[in-house]
């Protein structure tokens, strides 16, 4: 299968356990598009002019895409709590 993980998932001897906020998140995620995979490449259907993201086309996204969108999106909130006095920033990744 060279490396390639199952999309429709597998049946787990010990099931996940997340905290609230991650199990609403999953749950926002999977309103917000009927494709199969939580983070696809793309969710229009529209002509892409990247060789890359046509060759990734239906499939997910990658690990370094991904890890960018969360440091934007984490630096984002930042900022905004930042502007508006909030004290909720997104805590360090230990790891």
């Amino acid at each position: 299968m060279r490396g390639t993980k199952n999309p429709e998932g597998e049946e787990r001897t010990d099931p996940w356990v997340v905290v609230r906020q991650i199990a609403d998140a999953m749950s926002v995620l999977e309103r917000l598009h009927d494709r199969d995979l939580l983070f696809p490449t793309t969710l229009f259907d529209t002509p892409l002019t990247d060789a890359l993201a046509r060759e990734r086309l239906g499939k997910d996204r990658t690990t370094q895409v991904l890890t960018h969108h969360i440091n934007s999106f984490t630096a984002w909130i930042d900022d905004y709590c930042t502007l508006t006095g909030r004290d909720e920033r997104v805590p360090p990744d230990p790891s």
